[in-house]
């Protein structure tokens, strides 16, 4: 006779257990010696009056009953995980990393050939999108408590110039043809100048406003001008360069003792020889032969034979190299810190000012005289008197343009960290070293060693 109590009862038999975390719940049923007509709804209105309530797996519970899996905890109910919500932003179809410092080959020197200063772009070209920000998605437990997303954060639309930006405000394009840049949250597209092939002849000599990207390489006579920077994917020969930007020679340049390099930024390259370069930022490359190199910022010799042999380098905040004044038959200097060169000039701008102030004292008397005799109307018909005030104003343009030279010379002179020059190879006899104007000539092959000023003398140390 079958046990209608255990039958009807088997809620008394049965267990649910809920996870610590409240977002998984296990059903037992248990295993009869007599036959139980489970009613599906009847487990799940089980299950709620245990407290689940949300997440419940009707499925899983059919399959229960299907195969019979009694007396075995099953999973039946799974709550949700809260899926926050992610700050909008930026995808870029541009490289915006690009390897603006070289990195060693195998060999130890430095390939220059993997350093990037632009991008280019075309008109209409897609370089941005944007990725809004989402709200997230709202979690449950499986006893029914609710967990709410914290949702993302928008972005600022892009800054910058040189883009155009789609009606719905996420993707933007290039509004000509040009070099793309991602500075500070700024995207900016410039003007640039793209040659496919060589500078000589055929192209003439450029002229830019903007940068100029060149893939071939610049030969003997040629000159480079642009407002923005100069990247040349060849070799050049004894041709002149200058620029608003930096000048990156992947190749390196050979300029027999004319070629010449100018930048308001830093200039990099595979070697240098027979090169004058002038910079305001920091100068590097392999190797400097027979070079004259000035600029405010230091100079680098880079890679494991990193070589400084003849000519003068002077940078105002130091100089590093591995070997140095490899060829005795020429003339090596390293000079950091203040030059004479440098105070020369010092001299002359501060002399000049003087001269010109004295000068605009005798205009301004001879214009005050004019004014104590003669009338507002006379004074506008009178030459003389429009001469006297047209010289003033020639003379006041002259001494502003004079102390903005003194200014930058003077900031380019100050320093308030230890200079010096520093070999981490060796250093051959000959070589001069000259730091804030005092001078120590080597007279004997020193390795790892580096140069400072010690009160009025230039003193060498041993590297640690």
């Amino acid at each position: 006779m079958e046990d209608i109590s255990l039958k009807n009862d088997w809620e008394v038999l049965a267990s649910v257990t809920i996870s610590m975390d409240k977002m998984m719940a296990t059903l037992l049923l248990p295993k009869l010696d007599v036959d139980i007509d489970y009613n599906l709804q009847d487990i799940v209105d089980y299950l709620k009056r245990k407290g689940v309530i949300q997440g419940i797996d009707i499925a899983a519970i059919q399959r229960i009953l299907d195969n019979e899996e009694f007396g075995e905890d099953v999973c039946v109910a799974r709550g949700r995980e809260v899926v926050q919500g992610t700050d909008g932003r930026f995808e870029f179809d541009f490289k915006t990393d690009l390897p603006r410092f070289p990195q060693e080959d195998v060999e130890g020197d430095v390939d220059y050939r993997e350093v990037a200063l632009i991008d280019v772009v075309k008109e209409g070209q897609q370089v941005a999108r944007y990725i809004p920000a989402t709200r997230g998605e709202f979690g449950f437990t499986v006893t029914g408590e609710l967990m709410i997303p914290k949702s993302g954060k928008e972005l600022r639309p892009l800054r910058g110039k040189g883009m155009t930006i789609s009606d719905d405000k996420r993707t933007y394009y290039a509004a000509l043809d040009g070099t793309v840049i991602l500075h500070n949250e700024r995207l900016e597209i410039n003007r640039a100048l793209i040659i496919n092939g060589n500078v000589d002849a055929t192209t003439g000599h450029l002229d830019y406003d903007g940068s100029i990207y060149i893939y071939g390489d610049v030969l003997s006579g040629m000159k480079i001008n642009a407002t923005g920077d100069v990247h040349i994917c060849g070799y050049v020969e004894n041709a002149v360069i200058s620029c608003g930007g930096d000048v990156v020679i992947q190749k390196g340049m050979r300029g027999n003792g004319i070629g010449y390099i100018s930048a308001q930024g830093g200039v990099f390259g595979s070697f240098f020889d027979g090169v004058k370069i002038r910079a305001k930022h920091d100068v590097e490359a392999n190797a400097f032969i027979n070079c004259k190199v000035d600029t405010p910022r230091k100079v680098y010799a880079t890679g494991s034979n990193g070589t400084i042999s003849g000519g003068r380098i002077h940078a105002i905040k130091g100089v590093k190299t591995i070997n140095c004044g490899i060829s005795s038959d020429r003339e090596t200097i390293l000079e950091s810190g203040i030059s004479q060169e440098s105070m020369y000039h010092y001299n002359v701008l501060r002399k000049e000012i003087i001269k010109i102030d004295s000068e605009i004292k005798v205009f301004e008397s001879g214009k005050s005289s004019f004014e104590e005799k003669l009338s507002m109307m006379e004074l506008s018909d009178h030459g003389v008197y429009i001469k006297i005030l047209q010289a003033i104003q020639i003379k006041k343009k002259e001494k502003q343009e004079s102390m903005e030279r003194l200014q930058d010379l003077l900031q380019r002179l100050s320093t308030k960290e230890e200079v010096k020059v520093q070999v981490d190879g060796t250093i051959h006899p000959g070589v001069t070293v000259i730091i804030d104007t005092y001078e120590l000539k080597l007279n004997r092959e020193s390795s790892k060693v580096y140069f400072v000023r010690d009160d009025n003398h230039v003193i060498m140390k041993k590297a640690k």
